[in-house]
C-alpha cells in the first residue's frame, strides 16, 4: 500500500493552458499539435546551422527558413554535439551560436550524423524536436484516441480543487463532479468546492492523464469501502519520456489529487526506439489497457485474496532468501520492505506475496527519483507474479 503523488505533481505545476477539463478536450489539442508539425527525418545534421536572432537562436536548414528552438530541442541539439546546454544558454547569441556551429561541424567531419527533425508551424517556425535517426514517435493524440473510448465504460477525470495557478475556468463543483466514494475522507471534493481543470495535460512538449473508474469496487479485508481501480499515462512525442501506464488499486483520492492507499501498481512501459516502437504501442500499450479496463472486480479481488494467501517462506529469513535468490532486489532492500510492511497491519503477512509486494511499494514511493521508483515497482510485480503466475 502506498500514496502516489505523480498526478499531485502534475496538478501543482502544470499552467493553465496545458489543462484540460475532458480527455476530449485534450485529444483535440494534441490533434491539433500534430497536424501543425511535419517530420522531416534522416536530415544530415551537416546542414543544420544556428544562428543570432536578436537575443534568440534560430535553426536553419537547407531551406534557409530561421525556426525557433523550444527549450527541449536546443537541449536536444547541445547533447547530440555533447556540449552542455546549460553553458551555452548562459552566452551571447552570438558566442553561442559560433560554439554550437563549431561542435555541428566537427562532429560531421568524423562521421556521417542524421537526425529526426520534428518542425511546427503555427503562424512561426519552431523546432518542436531534435531526435536520433533511430527515434519512432508515438503521439500523443493516438494515445488520447484511447482514453476518450474508455469513458464510455465509466472511467474519468477525478475532480480537484485549484492549484496555486490561477485559472479563469475555475468553478463551482456540482453533484455530477463529486467522486461516489468521498466516504468522508478529508480532503474530497463536495459540491459548491471550487474545482479547475486537472487530470489531463498536454502540452507541445508532453501528455499526462490520470483516470479512475467507481462502477467496480473489491472488496478487501479490514476496509468496508473496499478498492476502485485507477491509472497514470504518460508519454512524450518529443523524446522527453518513453510512453508509460501504471495502474492501481487505491482507496481515496483527494482534492490535490494524491492517491490514497494504493496497491497492486502495474507498470508497462514502450520505449520511442526502433521501427517497432508504433507496433508495440499497439499491441502491447492498448491491450494493457482494454485487459486493464474491462477486467471484473472478482477477478481483481481473487487476485489479492491468492496474493495474500501465498506464503513465500515460512519464516522471514526464508522469504529474504528466496526473493533474494530470485534477484527480486538487493538485500537491503528487500530487508526495508519486509520492516515496512510489518509496521503496517493492513498490508498484510510480512511472509505472504502481498506483504512483500506492498512493503516494497512503499519503498518505492518515498525514493524522489523516478527511475528508481520504476524499477521497485517492477520488484513488487516479480513478487506478485510469484503468486498469480
Amino acid at each position: 500500500m502506498a500514496d502516489l503523488t505523480a498526478a499531485s505533481a502534475q496538478w501543482a505545476n502544470r499552467p493553465a493552458d496545458e489543462r484540460f477539463w475532458t480527455v476530449e478536450e485534450m485529444r483535440k489539442a494534441t490533434k491539433r499539435y500534430a497536424q501543425e508539425s511535419v517530420e522531416k527525418e534522416d536530415y544530415p545534421l551537416a546542414a543544420v546551422r544556428v544562428e543570432p536572432q536578436g537575443k534568440e537562436l534560430h535553426m536553419m536548414g537547407r531551406s534557409n527558413v530561421p525556426a525557433k528552438f523550444t527549450h527541449w530541442s536546443f537541449a536536444q541539439l547541445c547533447s547530440t554535439i555533447k556540449a552542455p546546454a546549460y553553458y551555452l544558454r548562459a552566452l551571447a547569441p552570438t558566442l553561442a551560436a559560433q560554439n554550437i556551429n563549431y561542435g555541428i561541424k566537427a562532429l560531421t567531419d568524423r562521421e556521417q550524423v542524421k537526425v529526426n527533425l520534428y518542425m511546427r508551424s503555427n503562424g512561426e517556425h519552431s523546432v518542436r524536436a531534435f531526435t536520433s535517426d533511430k527515434y519512432t514517435r508515438i503521439f500523443n493524440h493516438n494515445i488520447c484516441d484511447k482514453l476518450v473510448e474508455l469513458e464510455t465504460r465509466g472511467w474519468r477525470l477525478p475532480p480537484a480543487r485549484p492549484s496555486g495557478n490561477t485559472d479563469p475556468r475555475t468553478r463551482p463543483a456540482t453533484e455530477a463532479d463529486c467522486l461516489k466514494r468521498s466516504g468522508g475522507f478529508w480532503g474530497t471534493i463536495k459540491p459548491g468546492d471550487l474545482i479547475a481543470p486537472a487530470g489531463a495535460y498536454a502540452s507541445d512538449h508532453d501528455m499526462f492523464c490520470f483516470m479512475i473508474n467507481e462502477n467496480y469496487t473489491i472488496e478487501e479485508p479490514g476496509n468496508p469501502d473496499g478498492l476502485a481501480r485507477g491509472f497514470f499515462v504518460r508519454n512524450s512525442e518529443v523524446g522527453a519520456a518513453a510512453l508509460t501506464l501504471t495502474t492501481f488499486l487505491y482507496r481515496h483520492v483527494c482534492s490535490n489529487h494524491i492517491v490514497w492507499d494504493a496497491k497492486d501498481i502495474m507498470t508497462v512501459r514502450v520505449r520511442h526506439v526502433g521501427e517497432a516502437a508504433s507496433t508495440k504501442w499497439i499491441y502491447q500499450m492498448r491491450a494493457a489497457i482494454s485487459k486493464y479496463s474491462q477486467r471484473s472486480a472478482a477477478e481483481d479481488q481473487a487476485k489479492i485474496v491468492k496474493a495474500r494467501g501465498f506464503i513465500i517462506a515460512d519464516k522471514a529469513e526464508g522469504v529474504l532468501d528466496r526473493l533474494f535468490k530470485l534477484d527480486v532486489g538487493s538485500r537491503k532492500m528487500l530487508e526495508a520492505a519486509m520492516v515496512a510492511c510489518a509496521q503496517n497491519p493492513s498490508d498484510g503477512d510480512p511472509k505472504s506475496a502481498w506483504g512483500m509486494a506492498q512493503g516494497i511499494t512503499r519503498l518505492s514511493q518515498s525514493s524522489e527519483y523516478t527511475d528508481d521508483r520504476a524499477q521497485i515497482d517492477r520488484a513488487a510485480n516479480k513478487v506478485l507474479r510469484m503468486a498469480w503466475d
